[in-house]
């Protein structure tokens, strides 16, 4: 009796110090997901880019292709959760040149953050003889993203730059997304992307970020997610494996109403015809590198 009396007592007194503790923990987190990151006070940011943005396009038995007008400008305005940016090609000498654009939607909900894409690249030129080709490519899609650790982990801060992160942390991404892709091609040295090609694809995504806040405002953030899609090709109706991934890395400085940031962003699609490694293969997508200035105010 007094030994079952003893084991009573010691697990009531157990139950207690775990609930205490975990509501200790549970406040501290509480107060922690504070302190990691603030929003700052203006509602309305204006962006101005400058990039350095290469499309590319390669195809099983035949050549690799690049856009002939890497140097792109941009602008972008910013509204509490919502963003919206636009940015088209320049010039460069040598190469035949021809108008490229670029927009981009995003919108912040709290856990989940939505974005959608629409690139537009004409006159590709061969990579090895800077030859000029009647090659087009188009591209759009819109993903859901959902923050695993959204309380402690803000991408606003690196993407939209309205917030500042204060500790460093990461989180899982979960992601969503429908696509579509094109391109004219009638050069093509395999009869089967001869022509005019249009895709559409969707899949889920998995993936992972991670800030690391530094001195002085300073904070670099690398993050990544890949896409397992599965898609059809309108012109032959076959089914495809379209594995897409889409790493970024970003080092930015934040001020009291301005934020800069140097970013390098991927996007790489793979399309594989009857969900076959060894199939025709056609790999699509660009390689951006930029500087982004952005006033809130």
């Amino acid at each position: 009796m007094l030994l079952n009396k003893t084991a009573y007592i010691f697990m009531v007194y157990m139950k207690k110090i775990i609930f205490v503790c975990l509501f200790s923990l549970f406040c501290s987190q509480m107060l922690y997901a504070e302190e990691n990151f603030i929003t700052f006070d203006e509602n309305w940011a204006i962006s101005l880019f400058l990039n350095n943005k290469n499309g590319f396009f390669y195809q099983t038995d035949d050549s690799y292709y690049r856009t002939n007008r890497p140097l792109t400008i941009g602008l972008g305005l910013s509204y509490k959760w919502f963003s919206i940016s636009g940015s088209f090609s320049v010039p460069f000498t040598g190469i035949k040149s021809s108008l490229d654009l670029d927009f981009e939607l995003i919108a912040f909900f709290n856990r989940v953050y939505f974005t959608g894409y629409f690139k537009n690249y004409h006159h590709y030129y061969i990579a090895d003889t800077n030859e000029t080709i009647e090659l087009g490519t188009l591209s759009a899609g819109v993903a859901a993203t959902y923050i695993h650790n959204y309380q402690n982990h803000s991408l606003e801060s690196t993407i939209k730059m309205n917030k500042k992160q204060n500790v460093s942390n990461g989180s899982l991404l979960y992601s969503l997304g429908v696509f579509i892709s094109s391109y004219f091609f009638p050069s093509a040295a395999n009869k089967d992307f001869a022509g005019t090609q249009r895709l559409y694809y969707f899949g889920p995504g998995i993936g992972y970020s991670y800030i690391w806040v530094l001195k002085n405002g300073l904070f670099f953030n690398t993050s990544v997610v890949l896409f397992t899609n599965a898609g059809i090709n309108q012109n032959t109706n076959r089914w495809l494996f379209i594995p897409l991934i889409d790493p970024n890395f970003v080092f930015g400085y934040h001020l009291n109403t301005w934020s800069f940031n140097i970013k390098m962003q991927s996007n790489i699609t793979v399309w594989l015809e009857d969900f076959k490694i060894n199939s025709n293969r056609t790999f699509m997508g660009s390689i951006n590198i930029g500087l982004t200035v952005s006033k809130r105010f």
